[in-house]
């Protein structure tokens, strides 16, 4: 009954209990199947085959329950087999892969293949790398194959992201083949050359360098950096940081509270001044580095620039110090290494 169905999928398979209803209710089918005939194979599929963590089932369940009633032998081993074999997900990835978009399992072979071959095709996805663009974003197998090859149209002939880039570009930010072109890219890009002044020709390298860009709010991400760089660390207009920006596109990935503020502060009472990219692309480690090196070169010229300005005596008597202090050092060691055990030492007797 409805009661067992409801018992299990709460207390063994980890759906939360509040879900319950929602469960039942999107997928009225499970009414009618056996929990140890239809429920626990399938289930038991998930964990053993496909590699949902046990901790995960009550949400792959709960995110879509219409999993339990796919075959296992007609539906669920084919789409794996398909996913692991053909598109060549690594079979210990293939689990957090359908924790995030288990509705791939219900999917028709038949419909990705387009999908694949346009990412392959027109995106300029290598094929050795088309597994990693599902395993970071599976929810690409979701979109319509119209969907993608507007995109992918968009960025080249209208960005003028070149081809070979394109490729790398859709590896690396895949999740950016989601987007709308209305709502999300064309309002980057329009801020882009008209806010800031990025030349059009430039805006294929910047997105091609940096995809991340497009996925960013204007108002409460890009905007703010911009206009801090520009104020207080270029002096110029806004929008003249068009220039920056395809010298250095990864500026707009660094938080302005934890990176490109306090960096630029520190460099501000130091009296240093570094271009945009040296400023903010070196780790912590480096930067900290960075500035030992400076501090160091800074003494370096201070010491020259002092004996520089010494006389030959001054510098003959500077060097005859220096020499006494090394000897009286050397004698003090000495005399320290056969005094007894308990006596003052050299340095002591004269204090």
């Amino acid at each position: 009954g409805d009661g067992g169905i409801e018992a299990y999928l709460v207390e063994e398979v980890g759906v939360q209990a509040r879900l319950i209803g929602k469960v039942m209710g999107t997928c009225p089918q499970l009414r009618h199947l056996s929990v140890d005939n239809n429920l626990r194979p399938t289930v038991a599929f998930l964990l053993d085959e496909a590699k949902v963590p046990q901790d995960k089932l009550g949400k792959v369940i709960g995110g879509f329950p219409q999993v339990l009633g796919l075959s296992v032998e007609a539906n669920l081993r084919p789409m794996l087999s398909y996913l692991v074999g053909d598109v060549g997900i690594d079979h210990e990835k293939i689990g957090k892969v359908l924790v995030t978009r288990p509705q791939l399992l219900a999917a028709c072979i038949g419909n990705l293949l387009p999908k694949i071959h346009t990412l392959l095709g027109a995106g300029g996805v290598p094929e050795d790398r088309i597994s990693k663009v599902i395993t970071k974003a599976p929810h690409v197998l979701g979109l319509s194959n119209e969907h993608i090859c507007k995109m992918i149209e968009y960025l080249t002939t209208e960005v003028g992201v070149e081809k070979e880039r394109l490729g790398r570009m859709l590896v690396s930010s895949p999740q950016l083949l989601g987007l709308s072109i209305e709502a999300n890219l064309r309002p980057k890009i329009r801020f882009l050359v008209d806010d800031i002044g990025v030349p059009p020709h430039k805006v294929g390298s910047v997105i091609g360098s940096f995809p991340n860009i497009l996925g960013y709010n204007v108002e409460n991400n890009m905007l703010p950096k911009l206009r801090y760089l520009a104020d207080e660390v270029l002096h110029v207009s806004l929008h003249k940081m068009g220039r920056a920006v395809v010298t250095c596109p990864q500026l707009l990935g660094y938080s302005l509270e934890r990176r490109i503020k306090p960096r630029h502060l520190l460099l501000k009472r130091r009296g240093m001044r570094l271009s945009i990219s040296r400023m903010l692309a070196p780790s912590d480690l480096e930067f900290r580095r960075m500035l030992r090196a400076s501090d160091k070169a800074k003494k370096e010229r201070a010491a020259a620039d002092a004996d520089a300005g010494m006389s030959f005596s001054q510098r003959k008597r500077a060097v005859a110090a220096a020499r006494r202090a090394q000897e009286k050092a050397a004698a003090t060691r000495a005399v320290d290494e056969y005094r007894p055990r308990g006596a003052p030492r050299a340095v002591d007797e004269y204090r």
